[in-house]
């Protein structure tokens, strides 16, 4: 049975893509995509100190705990926080906590599109109201400081 040129490169291209039709060949490169490295930013609320780390979407928050970690001697004394304020989970993955999103491609060129993780030093008083000040008795008064 004599096959024409054309069956012939279709063959040749199917073994090329391993047998991948179109669809499954998005769902694969969707794939991909997701463990793509990218940054995100680290802002120390007391030093102020920034710090970028590259991770995938795969990464838990504990993982980034313990990358950081050479960072700041006890990395367990602040809260993890995303930039809303929302106390991070450390056993749940940066799509989970809502980091970054699930299924888009992360894009991060230019300024401010890299997701930050805020650490808020534990003090014991995360759950207590700030006390309503008068500027002008704010020097009378000693002890207010919350170290951040």
């Amino acid at each position: 049975m004599a096959r024409s040129k054309k069956e012939l490169k279709k063959e040749r291209a199917k073994e090329r893509n391993n047998s991948v039709t179109g669809v499954e060949k998005k769902k694969v490169e969707k794939k991909v995509v997701t463990f793509e490295p990218f940054a995100i930013r680290i802002i120390n609320t007391i030093t102020y100190q920034q710090t970028r780390l590259t991770i995938t979407k795969k990464f838990k928050v504990a993982d980034i705990h313990e990358a950081y970690a050479p960072f700041e001697s006890h990395p367990e004394y602040y809260l993890w926080q995303d930039m809303y304020g929302k106390n991070l989970d450390l056993n749940r993955t940066v799509v989970e906590n809502g980091l970054v999103g699930g299924d888009e491609t992360v894009e991060f060129d230019g300024i401010g599109k890299e997701p930050v993780i805020i650490l808020v030093f534990r003090d014991g008083f995360e759950n207590d109201i700030p006390p309503t000040l008068n500027p002008l008795q704010r020097k009378a008064v000693t002890g207010l400081c919350r170290n951040y």
